[in-house]
């Protein structure tokens, strides 16, 4: 289980970011809220994250602090 990220913000997008941590890009999915409040690209971050499952497909949702309630 990946409960938490931290690492290097390289890319973002409105339904995704992709973070360095020891040396692997790990693409996490986003919410426009999280989108918003994440930093300018090469600055660090931490995401909460929750690691779903499924039949055909194995994703990673993240949410900053802000969006955790």
């Amino acid at each position: 289980m990946i409960g938490r990220i931290r690492g290097i913000l390289i890319e973002k997008s409105p339904a995704q970011a992709l973070v360095e941590c020891a040396g692997l890009g790990y693409e996490v999915d986003i919410p426009y809220t999280t989108f918003f409040n994440l930093p300018e690209t090469g600055n660090e971050l931490v995401l909460h994250t929750h690691f779903v499952v499924l039949e055909d497909a194995q994703s990673l949702y993240g949410l900053d602090r802000k969006s955790v309630v």
